[in-house]
């Protein structure tokens, strides 16, 4: 079976990024948006969901943590992705995109971005990686 690993558009910021420091180990936590705010049924605030999650002690991701983790986490299942819970990036036509790895149903494994704004509302199922504190 064939593996693809496909890459999307906000990469290269980050590959050039001074604060790119793949060499620390990283403790990470999948957390569900209804499970950050219980009464998200609708879904929630990006804001809210990072305000929330700071309160139960979780961190913003660093950037690079959407790269690392779409090469290192092989075994994905197909279908999911994830959000990683990180300060945006801000592109070239000035929108802010945060790293999302998917692994497609077909086998091939995903990194693109998803908007980042702070007022976005993202569904109670979204799923955010952030990082746990030590």
């Amino acid at each position: 079976m064939k593996r693809w690993l496909i890459l999307i558009f906000l990469v290269v910021p980050v590959v050039y990024a001074e604060s790119f420091d793949s060499y620390k180990e990283l403790t990470l936590s999948v957390e569900a948006n209804s499970e950050l705010n219980v009464n998200a049924k609708e879904g929630a605030k990006l804001e809210d969901t990072y305000a929330r999650a700071l309160e139960l002690g979780l961190e913003l991701c660093p950037n690079e943590v959407g790269p690392q983790l779409r090469l290192q986490y092989t075994d994905q299942p197909n279908g999911e992705w994830l959000l990683i819970a990180m300060e945006p990036i801000i592109g070239s036509s000035g929108n802010r995109g945060l790293f999302r790895v998917k692994q497609l149903a077909y086998g091939g494994q995903y990194l693109n971005g998803s908007y980042g704004n702070p007022d976005n509302v993202w569904h109670a199922d979204t799923r955010f990686v952030f990082r746990r504190r030590k």
